[in-house]
């Protein structure tokens, strides 16, 4: 999907709707290695229970700070999901950090892109994040007034280096504060992954 940012009014997926909702919509999804999600800030409002017991009856692959592989053949990538870094201690999240340093080509899949400033410098993955719903109101001649990171809008939408690395940060389809979007419509981004090669000779 594209990152640019059109001025319309939209309604995006509120805030004030509820998890299974949500799931329902999704329960559908199908893919090869399977469709994986993680905890947003939003998440923590409902019980441990809940969210596991709401996201095991939609087919879908929780991740809470934990590692998996997807495979092609011999070859293996390391798939990272962590809980929303504003909502685990900080132990927790320098046990992820050690994991990312020991996998550098990994997938990390965390909610907020607050967290690309902790990670190594020798990153050569991939980041995917959403959070920031791309500023949710971009206003004609003003412009965006905020977004919901701690850096503003260093890291609203599109990608980013991180380390070697790069982050995806998706617009996503969600609204807070009020249920709708202006001059940034929702997005649900389609990502190609292909192998780096280099020229021998």
């Amino acid at each position: 999907s594209s990152t640019s940012c059109r001025p319309f009014l939209n309604r995006g997926w509120s805030g004030d709707s509820s998890l299974p909702d949500l799931l329902s919509i999704c329960r559908g999804l199908r893919a090869p290695d399977g469709v994986y999600a993680v905890l947003g800030n939003h998440e923590f409002m409902w019980s441990d229970r809940e969210c596991a017991r709401h996201f095991e009856s939609s087919g879908i692959r929780l991740m809470r700070n934990e590692l998996t592989h997807l495979a092609r053949g011999n070859e293996r990538v390391a798939l990272i999901g962590m809980d929303n870094l504003f909502n685990q201690s900080m132990k927790s999240i320098e046990r992820q950090l050690a994991e990312i340093r020991n996998r550098p080509d990994c997938i990390l899949l965390q909610h907020t892109p607050d967290m690309a400033p902790m990670i190594d410098a020798e990153f050569r993955g991939l980041m995917l994040s959403g959070h920031t719903h791309g500023g949710q109101i971009i206003l004609p001649l003003v412009g965006q007034a905020a977004t919901a990171s701690r850096f503003g809008l260093r890291y609203s939408a599109g990608l980013y280096p991180v380390g070697k690395g790069v982050m995806y940060v998706t617009r996503g389809v969600g609204a807070v504060g009020v249920p709708f979007r202006i001059g940034c419509p929702p997005e649900v981004t389609i990502l190609e992954l292909s192998a780096e090669t280099q020229a021998t000779g």
